[in-house]
């Protein structure tokens, strides 16, 4: 038994093993002491969406849902457009503007405040590069905001461009924001320690999961410097660990395959059709695996929506393509890596790989492929893989 376990947790990732294991130990205290967890109180989400059947929110992470949220954005707005003076709207707008920043990119407040308007910030792209404040070099993030927000600064650029630098437009004392965020949540009725810039980081991070951004994505929007930091977000409960952690132990003492990749999680979505059925899976990670069966197969797996299942690919039926090809195919499936180990025989060569979560990924090729692709240790490769190839196991 001891043999078998140690196996089991061998065959694990690393970043999979280390999180499941840490949270599942809280969730042996929390047993004892349900005042210390809590469930998200957001009930709008569509359960088709990846991390959102899956996961709650620890209760020490305090953040606020979306409906607070767009609460918390119309005060802001309704304060801003209420100023009597020019004076004083050019001041509130200031403040408008950081929030708004804050509330859709997930920055630290130093970060925001250092922006300077004519080189950090892309209104025609919607893009704010940020320059993040503990990093050695000159590390910069780039994110996506909504469009509306970038009319909301252009706007207000051209109602200052008389007065004020933009350069210089969100140098603002923290301590002056934050009484501003105290303001508007005591105006809301809402807990002060969760409006402040670190509740909304916290706030963006969690919807971002909610609406099924894998967890490596998000990691990168928040410049976190590991992974163990988003997924900090994460708690799954007490009764999924037990399952996920039973069903390993399960698929590793029972199951025979020679598939040599594997990806284990819940279903999170299926689509059914006259003939076949399109799964969806996400695992603890945050990868998305789509999975085409016929009907009488996902009949006899008796799969639902949150089904622990495993999804097996064997290493011939993975494709490997650089990034200018990517275009070129129709795989559903894409998971970018990195290559760690080239072993090349006369005809085939075993192309072994990590992926940005820390999942393994072996695949096998032909020496002309690999030859004509240049594939060496170190390179970074997008593998991919066909719905169609992809193997469902409940055993």
């Amino acid at each position: 038994m001891k043999k078998k376990l140690l196996h089991f947790i061998e065959s694990l990732n690393a970043e999979e093993l280390e999180f499941l294991y840490a949270k599942s130990g809280e969730a042996r205290a929390q047993k004892h002491d349900p005042q210390k967890s809590r469930k998200d109180p957001s009930q709008s989400i569509p359960p088709h969406l990846s991390l959102a059947s899956v996961f709650s929110v620890p209760a020490e992470i305090k953040y606020l849902d979306s409906d607070h949220l767009d609460a918390l954005t119309e005060s802001f707005r309704a304060w801003y457009r209420a100023a009597p003076r020019r004076d004083i709207r050019r001041a509130r707008g200031r403040v408008w503007l950081v929030y708004l920043l804050l509330r859709f990119t997930g920055a630290r407040l130093g970060e925001i405040l250092a922006l300077n308007v004519d080189t950090d910030i892309d209104t025609k792209q919607g893009v704010v590069r940020i320059r993040e404040e503990d990093a050695l070099d000159d590390v910069i993030r780039e994110v996506q905001v909504p469009a509306w927000v970038m009319g909301e600064l252009s706007v207000y650029l051209q109602e200052i461009a008389d007065t004020l630098l933009p350069g210089s437009l969100f140098q603002l004392d923290q301590g002056y924001v934050r009484r501003k965020f105290y303001e508007r949540a005591r105006s809301l009725g809402f807990p002060q320690e969760m409006v402040n810039p670190r509740g909304l980081r916290h706030s963006r991070a969690i919807e971002l999961l909610r609406h099924g951004v894998p967890i490596p994505v998000v990691q990168k929007i928040l410049g976190h410097s590991s992974i163990n930091l988003t997924a900090q977000y994460c708690d799954f409960s007490a009764q999924d660990l037990q399952k996920l952690i039973t069903y390993y132990l399960h698929k590793e003492m029972h199951m025979k395959t020679s598939a040599r990749n594997s990806f284990t999680g819940k279903v999170t979505n299926i689509s059914t059709g006259t003939i076949l059925s399109e799964v969806e899976l996400t695992t603890p990670s945050g990868n998305r695996i789509v999975s085409v069966i016929t009907n009488e197969s996902r009949e006899k797996l008796s799969l639902t929506t949150g089904s622990l299942v495993t999804a097996l690919i064997k290493a011939p039926w993975i494709i490997i393509v650089k990034d200018e090809d990517l275009d070129k195919t129709s795989a559903r499936n894409r998971f970018k890596g990195k290559i760690t180990k080239v072993i090349a025989g006369k005809i085939i060569a075993e192309v072994i790989a990590v992926l940005e979560d820390g999942t393994e990924l072996c695949t096998l090729i032909t020496i002309p492929s690999l030859n004509n692709l240049n594939l060496k240790e170190g390179d970074s490769a997008w593998f991919l893989f066909k719905a169609f190839s992809v193997i469902l196991s409940i055993d």
